[in-house]
């Protein structure tokens, strides 16, 4: 296997604003190659060589590979109180099993949904309190506008490695030290 790609992380810190500290920041992968040898038990090829970057990889010894997935954010603190929102996102790519997409007696003609596994963005809010007593409460809100995966022709309609069916969840959690 080679794999090559640039990593990206940074952060900035506007220090006081309003009476606390405000930050953003991001982090992202962007995959340049990942390049798998053929796969061969004695002389037989179980798997042919293949580049995975930018393909669903279906069945073969790679997952789903998008060439770019990154965050950025943006947080504010005031003094116990800390809130952030986040912003994550999923390049495209595509699913390379030509078979599925050609006209057969079933389908009729093409059918392409599915054959491009579209971008995705997604939106989270988490705020936290440092109460009293040593309690800290934290409140999240997951895709905050309700976002379905994008569609994958596969068993659940979504590539779970890059998409989740939940749509919008709320998160509590309370925390005491003693």
């Amino acid at each position: 296997m080679k794999t090559s790609g640039i990593d990206v992380l940074a952060d900035y810190d506007f220090g006081d604003v309003w009476g606390g500290d405000f930050r953003v920041g991001l982090s992202a992968s962007y995959t340049i190659e990942y390049k798998v040898d053929p796969f061969k038990i004695g002389d037989v090829t179980i798997e042919k060589a293949f580049d995975a970057v930018g393909y669903l990889n279906y069945q073969l010894t790679a997952t789903s590979l998008p060439p770019l997935k990154g965050s950025v954010f943006a947080e504010y603190t005031h003094g116990n109180h800390n809130l952030r929102w986040t912003v994550n996102y999923i390049d495209s790519y595509v699913d390379q099993r030509a078979s599925i997409f050609a006209p057969n007696a079933v389908n009729g003609a093409i059918q392409p949904n599915g054959a491009k596994i579209d971008d995705t963005w997604l939106h989270e809010i988490d705020y936290r309190w440092l109460a009293p007593w040593d309690v800290t409460v934290n409140l999240s809100i997951d895709n905050v506008f309700d976002s379905e995966p994008s569609f994958a022709r596969l068993d659940l309609n979504y590539d779970p490695f890059t998409g989740n069916a939940l749509g919008r969840t709320y998160k509590i959690a309370v925390k005491k030290k003693f």
